[in-house]
């Protein structure tokens, strides 16, 4: 049965011919653009040299430099010279059999079914065998894993013509990149504003590089903003350019096949599995880029990508036009040390990236302040202030990741003992303020910061919670009020209202306990009155009821103690007020309250409606005030009973008590 390779770029070529070399005839390449090669970027000598070794063939001179487009021409007349067979054909799935599986691929509107029982995806990063795998197979293995996160992923090649001043831009990029501090502070600022206007974001000037190739046509490589349109890609080169030299200029080559601008993204993932074999399916191997991404300043994809393709026909055994044994995990496992160490040069390339942009706002609030002392224009200074704050509060993100690290886990736990709270609190409340205000500050411009600080800050909320937790075990009452109060404001932010109800009414529940602890009736009221407003906004579930169950149970505590509060002092009409909301509260909240914690509560407005009815006897005042000071210590076992912070109890204590089993069962 044939084998089908999709993708006529290097790592197609190079995998067909060296099947062809090892003695399969059936084979054939697929892909709409075969032998019509314009791709750009430049490539090292090493590429072409990697590329004759494994294949044992000489076709490129020593020591010269070319462009892929170049590679892939070279390798497209090597493949057909051994006869490999290459139509341009657009593949468009897989084809599903149980006998005869293959692919379905494309030519002049016609689809053609051809039978093959392996196909190799050498499509790159569009990764198309792949993408039809995972759509016929929703469990497929060959998912994608982000391997880090990329401060940029926008580039930006041009091929034009530079007559003058190139040698003094290459020398001034290799200076200020390494000393950014030594560009004078107006032009700095100024070309900060001019590359914003453009959309980009940080404070160095954009990478830009490039390579000669002879008539004063240079190749080059430059960052880019996200959103770049096509009519400033003139705007951009010429922009970044004149960041490092201010009389560089340059012009376009005549038109080409070949782009002479070319926006292009780039990512850092890798598949979770290389190869598959599905149900009635070709076996899939996925080659070069397919498998990782590369990273473009490193130019390493090619290279790399041949290495384990090599490796590859380590575990083929081919004969009489067959491939009779391929083991999918002793392949993974022979490229294993090769993918780590191609894995751990873009981690290094994008953590040493981030650094650079992370230590250039230092330099760049020296250099503002000093732009802003040397400008003789009032509207330019604004502009500069604005900046400031900008990058003030960029750095106050920064600050707060740090501190955030200190004192969380990898899984944003909070590591926190009773020995250790109080220095953690200080630092919950240094990160807090910073992403505050540095939500506060930083423009919209910065969805991706934005993002992360409010991630951030929901993470504090639980922290909060934490803290206050632990404050409260170790009798700091006042304190675990205070951290439940910061969790709170976290929730109660524009951007979170209504959001996280569960996690705040866990909050708010815990608030009114400890207020009740501490006998601020009044405050526990309050606070659960507004929890449960926010509980009639929330779709039931049954995390949500207990929640409620518990903040109704506690709310009428309150108001009963708040009631014989103001019995002791006289105000008799407050406290009939208070008795009628608790009765009114039951009356609200019945269904959900357990009988047993109905019949307590029921006792509670009994107890106090005999009080209130006592009030009115001078007689019965003493004994009224006795049995108020009996009646606060029995609601006080009762709390202390239902708080989710049960203090330690010693071995002959047995729980017998209707409270006692709820609680148990609530804060479980």
């Amino acid at each position: 049965m044939k084998k089908v390779i999709i993708g006529a770029g290097p790592a197609g070529l190079y995998t067909a011919i060296k099947l062809r070399q090892q003695g399969l005839i059936d084979l054939v390449v697929y892909d709409p653009r075969a032998g019509h090669y314009t791709r750009p970027g430049h490539l090292n000598p090493s590429v072409f040299t990697r590329a004759q070794e494994g294949l044992q063939l000489t076709f490129w001179p020593a020591y010269q430099h070319g462009h892929i487009k170049d590679l892939e021409k070279e390798l497209y007349k090597q493949a057909l010279t051994l006869g490999i067979k290459i139509e341009k054909k657009r593949f468009v799935s897989l084809y599903q059999d149980a006998k005869t599986p293959g692919v379905i691929v494309e030519h002049n509107g016609e689809e053609e079914i051809v039978h093959a029982d392996y196909v190799f995806d050498c499509t790159g990063t569009q990764r198309r065998v792949v993408a039809a795998v995972n759509s016929l197979v929703p469990d497929s293995p060959l998912k994608l894993n982000t391997i880090t996160d990329l401060p940029v992923r926008n580039h930006f090649l041009a091929y034009v013509k530079i007559k003058e001043n190139w040698d003094i831009f290459s020398a001034s990029q290799q200076i200020i990149d390494h000393f950014p501090e030594t560009v004078n502070a107006l032009s700095f600022a100024q070309s900060m504003v001019k590359l914003r206007a453009l959309g980009w974001k940080e404070f160095v000037f954009p990478r830009c590089y490039g390579v000669t190739f002879g008539k004063d046509k240079v190749c080059l490589y430059l960052h880019a903003p996200e959103h770049l349109s096509e009519e400033h890609y003139d705007d951009w080169v010429q922009t970044v350019l004149n960041c490092y030299v201010d009389n560089i200029s340059y012009e376009k080559l005549p038109p080409s096949p070949k782009p002479r601008f070319l926006p292009f993204t780039s990512s850092a993932e890798e598949l979770q599995e290389v190869s598959f074999k599905g149900k009635s399916l070709p076996t899939v191997i996925t080659l070069g880029d397919a498998q990782i991404d590369f990273d473009y300043y490193l130019a390493h994809g090619i290279e790399d990508g041949m290495k384990r393709i090599d490796a590859l026909f380590e575990h083929f055994d081919l004969f009489d036009n067959e491939i009779y044994y391929f083991d999918s995990a002793e392949y993974l496992a022979e490229i294993h040390q090769l993918l780590k160490s191609h894995k751990k040069a873009l981690c290094k390339q994008a953590e040493g990236l981030k650094q650079t942009f992370v230590k250039a706002l230092e330099t760049a609030v020296l250099q503002f302040k000093q732009a802003k002392q040397m400008s003789q224009s009032a509207a330019e200074k604004e502009i500069f202030s604005n900046f400031l704050t900008e990058i003030e509060a960029r750095q106050r993100v920064n600050k707060a990741r740090l501190i955030f690290a200190e004192c969380h886990n990898e899984s944003n736990q909070l590591l926190v003992t009773r020995e250790t709270v109080d220095q953690v609190i200080i630092k919950l409340h240094l990160i807090q303020n910073d992403l505050l205000k540095a939500h506060h500050d930083l423009p919209a411009l910065f969805a991706k910061e934005q993002q992360e600080i409010k991630e951030l800050l929901l993470h504090m909320a639980f922290s909060w919670k934490e803290a206050g937790n632990l404050l409260f075990r170790s009798q700091n009452k006042s304190a675990a009020i205070d951290a439940y109060k910061n969790a709170l404001r976290i929730y109660h932010l524009s951007d979170f209202k209504e959001k996280h109800s569960a996690q705040e009414l866990a909050v708010y529940s815990n608030y009114v306990i400890v207020s009740l602890k501490t006998k601020s009736y009044s405050e526990a009221i309050t606070a659960a009155n507004t929890a449960l407003s926010i509980v009639a906004s929330c779709n039931e579930d049954k995390k949500i009821n207990l929640l409620k169950e518990k903040i109704v149970f506690n709310l009428v505590k309150a108001q009963c103690k708040q009631a014989q509060t103001f019995l002791q002092s006289q105000k008799n009409h407050e406290a009939e007020q208070l008795h009628k909301e608790a009765e009114k509260t039951i009356d609200s909240h019945s269904k959900i309250i357990s009988s047993g914690k109905l019949s307590e509560l029921q006792a509670l407005i009994h107890s106090l409606s005999q009080q209130l009815q006592s009030t009115n006897d001078p007689i019965n005042r003493h004994s009224l005030q006795s049995e108020s000071n009996g009646t606060e210590r029995s609601v006080g076992s009762a709390l202390e009973h239902l708080s989710v912070f049960r203090p330690p109890t010693s071995p002959e204590r047995v729980a017998t008590s209707a409270t006692e089993c709820f609680t148990r069962k609530t804060n479980s």
